[in-house]
Order: structure tokens, then sequence, then C-alpha cells
């Protein structure tokens, strides 16, 4: 079978998955607003890489399907909190659940997301919980860094930063698979470092996709101030003048009101990144994470999945697949 064509069967196995997933729950007063927040256009990355790595250890496809809808019930919840913390009106081209029926309502059904990934990953058995509730603690720690850190100009703190946010989910999707795979420990852990390596490439993409667009025209993150890796290597290569010109674009950036004069105080920023070196330092840094990556996979037999599975890694690497 070929890449494109099991991915899209996957993906729309997936979809039917999840929709049905709910469906005994269509009674309650919030299920609406649950259906609406898993049902706008999700890659599906998540549950597609859990059952990847089971089918490469030889496990069938409906064995893992419910850890699959635990990882893709979880990141949705994180998305919806996401919106209500950051404010933002639009989740993937439509209005978030914040949005559409406010904030007490969205806290309520990120929290019956976060009950229902429960509910779908206690079939796997404590471990699989267990490394369920350490990446919900690593989320909310590096949710709280965010905001309460969120001028922190550190390589390193930014790393781990991204790595509780993002990474330690692809890394407890890749371990939880293999467990409940029934892999050897060496495999796991593995795998646990594949999940990790994929999680840090593909947020650093996340930073690049939502810091430019098209290499030169600011993005959503920039315009709103946010802080991200190529952010974060333009300040550090600056000397004092330049990390003071920078701190005082970002500080206008958010105070302005106005978004057509926040963009042009962006665009600012994206020159110094150009002359800087900041696109060329945060593409390496993915090349680096996928290239370890890569590596982790050869703990899985070859053939069709584990060449799957680089083929995923590979485009995050090359922005075919683009967060």
């Amino acid at each position: 079978m070929k890449k494109n064509e099991y991915a899209e069967r996957l993906r729309e196995e997936i979809d039917n998955a999840v929709s049905n997933s709910v469906s005994y729950i269509s009674g309650m007063e919030i299920f609406p607003l649950i259906n609406y927040a898993i049902g706008h256009d999700g890659k599906r990355l998540r549950p597609m890489m859990s059952i990847v790595i089971a089918e490469a250890l030889g496990k069938r496809r409906e064995d893992v399907m419910n850890l699959a809808l635990a990882f893709e019930m979880l990141h949705t919840a994180t998305l919806v909190h996401d919106d209500i913390i950051d404010g933002d009106e639009l989740r993937r081209r439509a209005p978030s659940v914040n949005k559409r029926w406010g904030r007490d309502a969205a806290i309520l059904v990120g929290d019956a997301l976060i009950s229902l990934g429960i509910r779908f990953s206690s079939s796997y058995g404590q471990e699989v919980i267990s490394r369920v509730a350490d990446y919900g603690i690593s989320l909310c720690n590096g949710e709280y860094i965010d905001i309460a850190e969120e001028r922190n100009t550190d390589v390193d703190y930014y790393l781990r930063k991204i790595y509780l946010k993002s990474a330690s989910l692809f890394k407890a999707v890749a371990e939880c698979a293999g467990v409940a795979a029934d892999a050897q420990p060496n495999i796991v852990s593995k795998l646990s470092r594949f999940g990790e390596n994929f999680g840090m490439a593909y947020q650093i993409r996340d930073d690049i996709v939502d810091t430019f667009i098209n290499g030169n025209e600011p993005g959503k993150d920039l315009i709103d101030g946010k802080i991200t890796l190529p952010l974060v290597y333009l300040y550090n290569m600056s000397d004092e003048k330049g990390r003071g010109a920078i701190r005082m674009s970002i500080a206008e950036i958010r105070s302005e009101k106005d978004v057509s004069a926040r963009i042009s105080i962006a665009k600012s920023i994206v020159e110094m990144m150009h002359d800087s070196g900041s696109i060329d330092y945060s593409k390496k840094m993915i090349s680096d994470y996928t290239s370890k990556g890569l590596d982790d996979l050869e703990v899985l037999p070859e053939g069709f999945y584990r060449d799957y599975l680089k083929s995923m890694l590979k485009g995050i690497e090359s922005g075919e697949i683009s967060p």
C-alpha cells in the first residue's frame, strides 16, 4: 500500500472513531460543545502515531484505537484551554469554543475532554494511566512557565518549556503505544525518545510557521508578541543596543491595539531575524532532532510502518507536515 493511501484511510478511520466515541453522551447538555471541539479538521497526528507504532509491533489497529482516542481527546483539551489562556477566537479557521460559548463553558469542555481521555486510556492498565497522568502534569507545568516567565530568552529554558508544553505529549503517545503493544522496556525507551524528538521538531516547526509567512511576512505569534525560538536566537545574538530595540518592539506590539501597526513593527523584527540567521538556526535545530528521531526508530522492525513513521518525521523537517 502506498503511504498516502494508508494515511488517508487511517485518518478517515480515526475521524469516524472520534465521532462515534462520544455518542454515548449524546443526551448530555454539554455534548454539542464537546462534539464541536473534536470535529474541526484536526490532523490526528497523535492518534495516527500511536496506531502506526502499535501496528509496527504487530498489534491490530482495533486493539489500540481507544488509546489513539485518548490522546486525541487530551490534545483537544489542551487546545481548548490554550484558547482560553490566549484569548484566541479562532481554532482551525472556525470560532473557538471559548469564542462561541464563553470562557466558563470552554473550561468545562476542556475538563470533560480530559475525563474522556482518562476513560479511553483506562483499559490499557496502570502503567499507561500513570504515563498519561505524568504527561498532564508536565503540560500544566509548561503552561505555567509560559504565562509566568514568558519573557525569558534563554535557549535552554525555552527548549525545556516547549518540551513540557508540546513534546511531552508525543513522548507519551509513543511510550504508551509501545506499552499497549507489549514491547520490551528497551523498545519502549527508544520509542519514548523518538516521541520526544518528534515533538521537539514539531514545535520548532510550529515556531517557524507562526513567526513567518512565506519567510518574509510576520506570522500570528510574532504579531501577538509571543516568544518563539527564532526570536530567542535573535535576542541572544544581538548586542545590548539590539536587545534593547527588540525588547522595545515586543513591548510596543503587546500594547498596540491596532493590528496594522503591530504588523508594521513585527516586519522590522522579521528583517532582523533574517540578518541574524534565526531561520537557519531554527531549521538546523529541527534537523538535529529529526536525525536523533530517525535513529530511535531503528528499534522497530524494518518495513512499511517504520518507513511511514520516518516519513512523518521527515515531513516535519521539510515542512510538508505543517503544524
